[in-house]
């Protein structure tokens, strides 16, 4: 039986430059760095405060390398999706946006809650998610009520 999820590995180009953004402007702790005596790739493992949660492993290395010895992840080579959940989605979005992330996607409603999405220095698109409870579902406090299924839908639009 599965009991949780230890951890998501995240590609990035430079493993000291990721370690210190991810610290800085995701508010994260470093908890391990280091070096693959085999290969020369550079690793770190950072993580929320809170030590029961999931971490993420930062990984520098050449795709070259990782598809030399597993072909079949070149099919995955960039498919990922992480989600962060905040317990304010606006004020998340304001605070990330001016430590320098680049917002991808503002703050929106959905079904399940308000979301947005920003992407790291290294190409890394993430979610962050506002869940709604039982006592904020179907309540808006966005100032405007985007409605995120709206906006999906012009985006793909013919």
């Amino acid at each position: 039986m599965i009991t949780k999820l230890g951890h998501i590995m995240i590609p990035v180009d430079d493993c000291a430059a990721a370690v210190e953004w991810y610290t800085t402007v995701l508010g994260f702790e470093k908890r391990i760095a280091d070096t693959m005596e085999e290969s020369g790739h550079h690793w770190a493992i950072v993580g929320p405060p809170d030590p029961k949660g999931p971490e993420l492993i930062l990984f520098a290395c050449r795709s070259d390398f990782v598809f030399e010895q597993k072909p079949e992840l070149r099919q995955h080579e960039c498919l990922h999706h992480v989600m962060f959940e905040t317990d304010d989605c606006q004020e998340e979005v304001t605070r990330l946006s001016a430590a320098g992330a680049k917002i991808t996607e503002e703050p929106a409603e959905s079904d399940w809650g308000i979301q947005a999405a920003f992407r790291d220095p290294f190409g890394n698109e993430f979610t962050l998610l506002e869940k709604y409870t039982a006592n904020t579902a179907g309540r808006s406090k966005l100032p405007f009520a985007v409605s995120r299924h709206a906006t999906m839908k012009e985006k793909h639009a013919p």
